[in-house]
């Protein structure tokens, strides 16, 4: 039997911020917890997690422009197992949470304040 650890999810959010109107970037780190922790959410699924990491104050108009996903569980020989990988945002159910391509080129080719 597994038992959840931890979830982190990892990134850079770019777009149009909304105060100052302009195009801008920052990287996130959340980490979500069975049943809630102190500095971490509890997990309530993936698109809540980036319905989370998107509505982020002044943030909250741009998307992920890469992200990795961390999962890590014990096992019942109670030892820690932790898979990563990057998340696919072209998959179906992440695109709503995806930057626009202005905001993705002008990231990886400059144009962004930090």
């Amino acid at each position: 039997m597994k038992n959840l650890v931890l979830i982190q999810i990892s990134g850079i959010l770019a777009g149009r911020m909304w105060m100052p109107a302009d195009y801008a970037w920052k990287e996130f780190n959340v980490k979500f917890v069975p049943g809630g922790h102190h500095f971490a959410r509890e997990w309530h699924g993936m698109r809540d997690a980036l319905d989370d990491i998107t509505n982020d104050g002044d943030f909250s108009s741009v998307g992920i422009v890469e992200a990795m996903i961390k999962v890590s569980w014990r096992s019942d020989r109670n030892t820690t197992i932790t898979r990563a990988q990057g998340l696919n945002l072209g998959a179906k159910a992440l695109r709503d949470f995806k930057a626009d391509p202005k905001a993705v080129e002008a990231y990886f080719f400059g144009g962004l304040e930090e």
